[in-house]
């Protein structure tokens, strides 16, 4: 779970709070909605009933963060001391009166969601008086589970501009698509088609893939750790949605934005990042080939060649292709032609 000692320090001030906020939130019947066959089997029942504890972490999004935090190794151990299936410090964990190790799955994934929504309903009292002014509860809630709650004050809520917990919370954010029921929808906003009706659109060749579907093939090309995608990005987003790009001549990222540009559906560039959809297309021009991105929400895309041009998938903010690569944002489309 977490990284720096500043940061655990501040998030045990505040764990008497959080425990108590809790009493009130175990219980409340919240829907489930997970993917029993992306999770190990011993774990599913454990999951669901602690994906119920509040209604602000469902279970898909506790067991997307289980698999960043430790892949569901019960024995993980992290070089700084986390420990177990949830990462946690030995110090959090003793805070939190629990007599059971953190290497006990049946005590760790239940202590997660606690733990968890107590930090969101910290984060949400901090959200409405102005301590934290940007980034999502959930953004700000992940971020403080890595981090600690004082290092998100410190930095006014997410991105923090620490960089273990800037790419912590979009993988996160990414996994859940996996870890939900195929098909269903997640929170937040999602890319409307410009030419037709209803949610993540179908493009010209009507494959039905959906916003959520596209995220998740390229969260698990990024998982796979192959090295293979290099110069690949309009390959990636083509494959993700279906063969949306295809067919379109000189097969450069460039050329694709033209032709988006053509058929009238390139949205406006903006510095605003946070406010481009999850699953919009996002385009930049450097001069030569350009370069496509998918937006996971937030203000951050998952794309080919990052941090470095090595051929592996990665989650960067959508400043970082501008500031980093020296690309222009062109703008951000549905993923049709």
């Amino acid at each position: 779970m977490k990284a720096t000692v500043a940061g655990v320090v501040a998030l045990l001030v505040l764990l008497p709070l959080m425990v108590a906020a809790l009493s009130a939130a175990q219980n409340q019947g919240t829907p489930v909605s997970i993917n029993t066959a992306v999770v190990p089997p011993q774990y599913v029942s454990l999951v669901e009933r602690a994906g119920q504890t509040c209604p602000e972490y469902p279970a898909a999004l506790l067991a997307a963060q289980i698999q960043q935090e430790s892949g569901w190794n019960p024995a993980a151990m992290s070089p700084v001391g986390a420990q177990g299936i949830a990462q946690f410090m030995p110090n959090t964990w003793a805070s939190l009166g629990l007599t059971s190790s953190p290497l006990d799955p049946s005590a760790a994934i239940p202590a997660m969601a606690t733990l968890m929504c107590g930090l969101f309903r910290q984060v949400e009292s901090l959200m409405g008086d102005g301590a934290i002014s940007h980034g999502t509860p959930t953004q700000n809630a992940l971020a403080a589970y890595n981090a600690g709650l004082g290092a998100v004050l410190r930095a006014g809520g997410f991105p923090t501009g620490i960089g273990e917990t800037d790419r912590y919370v979009p993988a996160i954010l990414a996994l859940q698509v996996t870890f939900g029921i195929p098909g269903s929808s997640l929170s937040g906003p999602t890319v409307k088609d410009l030419g037709s009706s209803g949610p993540c659109p179908l493009g010209a060749s009507n494959t039905g893939v959906s916003c959520n579907v596209a995220i998740a093939y390229a969260v698990a090309q990024m998982d796979a750790h192959q090295p293979v995608w290099h110069n690949l990005c309009l390959t990636l987003v083509t494959l993700a949605y279906g063969g949306e790009f295809a067919g379109i001549g000189d097969l450069t990222a460039l050329a694709a934005a033209q032709a988006v540009q053509s058929a009238g559906l390139m949205q406006p560039a903006t510095t605003d990042y946070a406010a481009i959809p999850r699953g919009a297309v996002v385009w930049f021009d450097d001069g030569g080939a350009g370069h496509v991105a998918l937006s996971v929400g937030g203000g951050y895309a998952i794309s080919t060649d990052v941090p470095a041009d090595n051929g592996y998938i990665g989650i960067e903010p959508i400043s970082f292709f501008e500031a980093t690569w020296h690309q222009r944002f062109i703008g951000w489309s549905p993923p049709r032609v």
